[in-house]
């Protein structure tokens, strides 16, 4: 959660320290430990230092090389360092005193660009080559740390935040109206856009360089997503994750003292708190305590009965947040403060929680985020299914599903089913007939046709071979715009807290496992993440492996919208001066959310979330308007 960014002129003019020293102080809430500038000619580096793992608590950023002229600043933490180690022959000296930054820069140094493919865990990293006049940037697979750059005719700039890039050098740029198209609909489809013109993202997965022959791009990493484990025996699945789930968590417990756990009482965070709690005994990792948070809640939110048993199993210390209302404007003040467009009442709430962890003097914690997305089932295993004339299963798990509270509906279902194995050619002219693809009511027209709404909205594909509809589907949407736009939002909040927050099950090999798991693994008699049920049965209380329900915190994303003026939020609105929405269909919507709300009708969940997702917008607006109004 260290702060990274720098300036390289393309067209060779030294750096300005003043720019750099700008684009340092609007990162500063990210580094606790002190902010550093480094340049030399064209280029100049910036490095936050916040300290997480032993060795960071060495190692000063910038580090630079330099008799071979080169340098790196890096935000992340390498989970595979002893294989690196090895690789580089260092075997003589106390690999306690080499950062993860120098094993990158040494990685670079022997691999070129190819190092990125060596790497595993959470990165990003910008590496100056001083001989080659080269700038090589780099992401992590799953994009779990932030990386953002800002494009000129002469130079390139780059930050952990997308805000401090629109604000450094006092020229705000104009909105990129596309991705503004995107939010308001709720489908979030580029994985580069930024909300600002010329401010992208790195993707995932994928590496930037940079020279006076301009600016590429490519991706040094992709799934298999033909590939299937196939055991004989059950057991095996069940033993292959437990070890996975152990070196997941242990790479996590890098860290001296006390690790914090973000506890529900799911099936998710419960097992890593368990594993966490084993291997902490064991003395196996640096970290010597596991504390838990949880939020504290009352009515159908209530889980203390189920984390509570996981604190007395395992003998954790714990520390409880009540779930509070947002303050007036609270939101707001977060778009201001970043720029950028604001986290949901639901993440804002948690904010609470990563602040008292920082009071309690805990700078790392474990989540369970990613239990679903990875090994939880995907409602095109119905399409599978099906394509594999597999009548019966199919009629049986419908069966099964329908009787869910949570079930999806039947027309849901029969879409799920039936979608994803029609010919492209076929789904092209049911969207006609059925005039499908049309923006919502509530994006005015003309501007959803200025920016081609529709054409970006069909790009919510990716090109990778696949068998498993249900794998495709996994992974298209555990790494589509919006999954990364949440993580980077959510890895935002948690700098700002001061408590950075670590998910095991987003750990690649994690990943690529679940990937690979055959459909009755995710998913058996109604049983969701099955597999996972069974592998941390020692580590999780009956209860809780039996779980099958979650709470539904929707109400508080409604209800979120009252502290930023509620139904007035949406009149008089800056997005609507814009040309971007329209107020009559807003209110109506709100209106109608209103109704449903007070008489306890759910139909007005997803009329919440796409309230939320303009107002969003609006208070993102509205921060632009009054900071170029102040230029």
């Amino acid at each position: 959660m260290s702060a990274i960014g720098g300036i390289f002129h393309l067209d060779g003019r030294s750096c300005e320290p003043s720019s750099l020293d700008a684009l340092a102080a609007l990162l500063a809430h990210r580094a606790p430990d002190g902010t550093t500038t480094w340049s030399d000619g064209p280029v100049g580096l910036v490095h936050g230092q916040f300290m997480t793992t032993p060795e960071s608590a060495h190692e000063h950023q910038p580090v630079v090389d330099a008799p071979a002229h080169v340098a790196i600043t890096f935000d992340g933490r390498l989970d595979n360092r002893t294989e690196l180690l090895r690789e580089l022959g260092i075997d003589d000296v106390d690999h306690s005193s080499i950062g993860d930054a120098e094993l990158t820069l040494r990685l670079y140094r022997a691999l070129g660009v190819d190092c990125v493919g060596r790497l595993l865990g959470d990165f990003a990293f910008a590496i100056w080559d001083g001989p080659l006049g080269r700038l090589l940037c780099a992401r992590d697979h799953l994009g779990l740390k932030p990386f953002c750059y800002r494009v000129a005719p002469d130079r390139i700039a780059w930050a952990s935040e997308a805000g401090a890039l629109a604000r450094y050098d006092g020229h705000i740029p104009p909105a990129n109206e596309g991705m503004v198209a995107e939010h308001l609909s709720g489908i979030i489809t580029s994985t580069r856009d930024t909300v600002f013109r010329d401010i992208f993202r790195l993707p995932p997965a994928h590496v930037l360089t940079a020279d006076r022959d301009g600016i590429r791009l490519r991706r040094y990493w992709a799934p298999d997503l033909r590939k299937e484990i196939r055991y004989r025996d059950p057991d095996e699945y069940v033993e292959h994750l437990r070890d996975l789930m152990r070196r997941a968590v242990a790479a996590r417990l890098r860290v001296s003292g006390t690790v914090g756990i973000s506890l529900s009482g799911g099936v998710d965070s419960s097992s890593v708190a368990g594993v966490a709690a084993e291997l902490c005994r064991e003395r196996s990792v640096p970290a010597t305590h596991i504390e838990a948070f949880s939020l504290l809640a009352s009515g159908a939110l209530d889980e203390s009965p189920f984390w509570s048993q996981v604190v007395e199993r395992w003998r954790l210390a714990s520390t409880t947040v009540p779930v509070a209302p947002l303050s007036a404007g609270q939101l707001a003040d977060e778009a201001r403060f970043y720029l950028d467009v604001p986290n949901s009442p639901l993440a804002a709430l948690t904010d609470r929680m990563r602040v008292c962890m920082r009071e309690r003097g805990t700078r790392v914690a474990l989540t369970g985020t990613g239990g679903d997305d990875w090994l939880g089932p995907s409602p095109w295993a119905y399409a599978d299914l099906l394509r594999q004339g597999r009548l019966g299963a199919l009629a049986h798990r419908l069966r099964i599903d329908a009787a869910d509270e949570w079930f999806m509906g039947w027309p849901a279902a029969a879409k799920a089913a039936l979608w994803p194995v029609l010919p492209p050619v076929v789904q092209s002219v049911v969207r006609r007939l059925l005039r499908r693809g049309r923006p919502p009511e509530w994006v005015d027209p003309a501007f959803a046709a200025r920016v081609d709404l529709r054409g970006r909205l069909a790009r919510h594909t990716i090109d990778l071979p696949h068998d498993s509809l249900e794998r495709y589907d996994t992974w298209h949407e555990g790494i589509s715009g919006s999954s990364v736009y949440i993580n980077e939002a959510i890895e935002r909040s948690s700098a700002r807290a001061g408590a950075e927050m670590w998910h095991p099950f987003m750990d690649l090999r994690v990943v690529d496992f679940g990937l690979a798991l055959p459909a009755d693994e995710r998913w058996r008699d109604g049983r969701a993440k099955d597999l996972l049920r069974r592998a941390m049965s020692p580590y999780l209380p009956q209860a809780i492996a039996e779980r099958t329900t979650s709470p539904d915190g929707t109400h508080l994303l409604f209800e979120g919208l009252e502290p930023e003026g509620g139904r007035a939020l949406f009149q008089g609105m800056t997005s609507s001066r814009l040309g971007w929405v329209r107020e009559d269909a807003l209110l109506a919507r709100f209106d109608r959310a209103t109704t449903l709300y007070r008489a306890g009708d759910r139909r007005y969940a997803y009329m919440a979330i796409t309230l939320w997702r303009v107002a969003a917008i609006e208070l993102w607006a509205r921060a632009m308007a009054v900071e170029t109004m102040v230029q």
